[in-house]
């Protein structure tokens, strides 16, 4: 099997997002229209799927290896999460391979920020942001005489004060001389997400043929089920138990006491 990350779209997926409320029709919608466009478009550089891949993959050879997710909109925290799950179990094989890193703005910039623009020039940055967002907040003036150098943001909405920020990210990390990917949003809804999702399983397939891999299947993961079971006793897997046991027991062999 592929693994639960390729399962978001399938009856497996879909029963969990119908029973959370999710318009399962829109999320299908916007995958088959994504998938519609992709499809449609000839030519490499016309076409943002092969353009994506493209980029993974050359920045890959040039020493790159490790690829940052950043949207800068709390409703997909739980998209970085499974990218990272679908970028690490079906690109990493046979010693090749790119590392997901996951961040979320505009959180994560104020603990990552200094790594991402002064640290090693290892990695491919998305910065993924949302044009209309459906809940505003108003900042309000101060009157305060300590708190008056705040008032530039008066009157400012915090949405728009999240776009500051994520565009502010992306020209610090450009600035420093690192590669950015600008991806935007025009809203977040079922629809826009479950483009999002085709799209991001279509690159990743693409990157994988690109490495020479095939994206579909998981041995690693299968392995360590394996040894699994058989430490849990479940029948017929008594030799992976016996494996696994053998392999810890070298681990053990070199620890270090503190």
């Amino acid at each position: 099997g592929v693994g639960g990350r390729y399962s978001v779209l399938s009856s497996v997926g879909l029963l969990s997002a119908a029973s959370m409320g999710i318009p399962v029709r829109e999320l299908l919608q916007g995958a088959a229209e994504t998938y519609a466009l992709i499809s449609g478009l000839r030519g490499i550089t016309r076409n943002p799927a092969w353009i994506a891949a493209g980029l993974y993959y050359l920045h890959g050879l040039r020493g790159r290896p490790m690829d940052v997710l950043m949207p800068y909109v709390d409703g997909l925290e739980n998209f970085v999460e499974w990218f990272a799950q679908l970028w690490a179990e079906s690109i990493g094989k046979q010693g090749k391979g790119f590392t997901p890193v996951r961040a979320l703005g505009a959180i994560d910039q104020h603990s990552q920020v200094q790594l991402y623009t002064e640290g090693p020039d290892d990695k491919l940055f998305t910065i993924l942001d949302v044009r209309n967002r459906r809940k505003d907040i108003r900042i309000p003036g101060t009157g305060h005489g300590a708190l008056a150098g705040l008032n530039y943001m008066k009157h400012k909405n915090m949405s728009e004060m999240i776009t500051f920020e994520a565009r502010s990210t992306a020209a610090a990390i450009y600035r420093s001389g690192k590669p950015v990917i600008w991806l935007e949003l025009p809203e977040l809804n079922a629809f826009t997400l479950g483009g999002l999702i085709f799209f991001y399983e279509y690159v990743t397939a693409l990157t994988g043929y690109l490495l020479s891999i095939e994206p579909f299947d998981q041995p690693g993961v299968e392995q360590g089920k394996k040894y699994t079971y058989g430490l849990m006793g479940r029948e017929g897997f008594s030799d992976h138990a016996k494996e696994a046991e053998g392999l810890f027991a070298d681990i053990l062999k070199n620890k270090v006491s503190l």
